[in-house]
């Protein structure tokens, strides 16, 4: 049943204002009560169309926060999408060159040890030779380089041969690189007569009663083929030591 809005009812009470207490009221008092009937009806009229512009006006707000916290749910502008794009781009950037530095330097460190362990090696590997005879070769030769002891037949004094396999240590290959390794007779070390002893010595040690025990040398190590990489060489400097004092 359609419900009946605040104009039809105000209609409605209005036909039935009339009517109330005809029959049992005396003629003096109808119009009194006609009067508040009417009354009555306005007032109930007033409350109705009070309450539907209150129920408009709910609906009206209802609808404004409704639309408010759509717009509220806003995204990112293209602008700010784009100016996000390129910071990203500026750090991976600064990262990656960051990360390939590291990572050529972590190389570079790699190749100077194995150098190193390459010319200990070669220090180690001239001190099990004849003392006599690498002191004679040393002094008609200033060096032994890699490039005299390519083949297995390179010796130190004829007749007295390298022991062992002097192409492997001369020119050895790690990792599927090739290092060259001279060593170098430093006989400017006998110059100094003196040297200073260590801290807390008794005295200086004097140089020229080391000469017929020790060998002064410095091994230099190197690629053979540098490439893309730096050209650098590992010196190590060390002595060779007679067999009676070893």
């Amino acid at each position: 049943m359609r419900k009946k809005g605040c104009g039809e009812m105000f209609l409605d009470r209005r036909a039935e204002a009339p009517f109330i207490g005809l029959t049992h009221t005396p003629a003096d008092k109808l119009e009194a009560q006609e009067i508040i009937a009417l009354r009555q009806v306005t007032i109930e009229d007033r409350l109705c169309h009070e309450g539907q512009a209150q129920r408009s006006l709910t609906q009206h707000n209802r609808i404004k926060a409704n639309l408010g916290r759509v717009y509220s749910q806003s995204g990112f502008t293209l602008v700010e999408v784009l100016a996000a794009i390129v910071i990203l781009s500026i750090v991976s950037l600064v990262l990656t060159s960051y990360f390939t530095n590291a990572m050529s330097y972590s190389k570079s460190n790699q190749n100077k040890t194995i150098m190193v362990n390459l010319a200990r090696n070669a220090l180690f590997y001239m001190e099990k030779q004849d003392f006599e005879a690498v002191k004679t070769y040393f002094t008609n030769h200033p060096a032994i380089e890699a490039d005299d002891c390519r083949t297995a037949g390179c010796t130190l004094a004829d007749p007295i041969p390298f022991t062992g396999s002097p192409t492997d240590v001369f020119n050895p290959t790690v990792n599927g690189i090739k290092y060259q390794i001279d060593v170098v007779y430093q006989p400017e070390i006998w110059s100094e007569k003196t040297q200073p002893s260590p801290s807390g010595a008794a005295s200086s040690i004097d140089l020229s009663k080391s000469r017929d025990y020790l060998l002064p040398v410095l091994v230099k190590v190197r690629r053979a083929d540098p490439g893309n990489q730096p050209v650098y060489d590992v010196k190590v400097e060390g002595y060779i030591t007679d067999e009676r004092i070893r």
